[in-house]
């Protein structure tokens, strides 16, 4: 109902505010990448698509994250991972393909 829809958007402004506090705070590019991909993880799991969607494509952080440590890239795997499943279940078919194809790889 109403108080989950407010708990919702409390935890995105909390989360939100958490990540421009890192990404402003730190100078370690991991933490900012990291932090964003924390960020776009969190829209995913709440069914925004399109703002996790957003987030993702504009910082750049998937492509910068396929160059840094072994744990960020797993985070960013199951970030991809849960935007495919959150497109799915908003009905957006081609783009969970799209999503989960690119961790699969095409055959």
């Amino acid at each position: 109902g109403c108080a989950l829809g407010a708990d919702t958007l409390d935890s995105a402004a909390s989360v939100h505010n958490l990540c421009r506090t890192v990404c402003k705070g730190s100078g370690d590019g991991v933490s900012r990448v990291r932090a964003v991909l924390q960020q776009v993880y969190h829209h995913a799991i709440h069914d925004r698509y399109l703002a996790a969607q957003h987030l993702l494509v504009l910082s750049g952080v998937a492509s910068e994250a396929a160059t840094l440590d072994v744990p960020t890239q797993v985070l960013c795997n199951r970030t991809v991972a849960q935007l495919g499943l959150c497109a799915f279940r908003l009905g957006h078919l081609a783009e969970a393909r799209d999503c989960l194809e690119g961790l699969c790889g095409r055959r």
